[in-house]
């Protein structure tokens, strides 16, 4: 029985992700962190629900744009992501000019970083989302980019 329910999960779960599972990508919602309303001064003394996270207290101001030489902390992240913004996050495996392609997917403003001990070799986020991915597969990252943009608070 409980292989028929794990079963049922994963068909839910591919399902819901539509091409992007096909493509080795793997798309999920997260929980709403319930300190999202909440700005912060330092950013080291911040914990978040989720790794990257996809909300949460984030730092004030103008958030980071554009292709980044370094990873963002945390915070800056959750402010790129409340600014309506898509992350796309790339590990050493992943050439840079592979993850930069995905601008031309989409129509979706996007930051570009190197990211520190990512659950997968590109990760892109959203405001509550999350796209894993095991490749720069920029046809998926560019339309999960097109559907979440818009969910953001687009606060501050």
């Amino acid at each position: 029985m409980r292989f028929i329910g794990v079963f049922a999960l994963f068909a839910v779960v591919v399902t819901a992700c539509g091409d992007d599972a096909a493509a080795g990508c793997v798309e999920v919602r997260e929980p709403l962190d319930p300190n999202s309303i909440q700005h912060t001064l330092d950013p080291n003394l911040v914990e978040f629900q989720t790794d990257p996270p996809t909300s949460g207290p984030h730092l004030s101001g103008p958030a980071a744009t554009g292709i980044l030489d370094e990873p963002l902390l945390p915070a800056a992240q959750v402010n790129v992501l409340e600014s309506g913004v898509i992350l796309v996050q790339y590990d050493e495996t992943i050439a840079l000019d592979d993850v930069v392609a995905v601008v031309d997917q989409t129509t979706a403003e996007v930051v570009i970083a190197p990211g520190d001990g990512l659950p997968s070799p590109v990760v892109a986020t959203a405001w509550t989302w999350k796209l894993t991915c095991s490749d720069a597969d920029t046809a998926a990252i560019g339309a999960f980019a097109d559907r979440r943009a818009s969910e953001a608070p687009v606060d501050d």
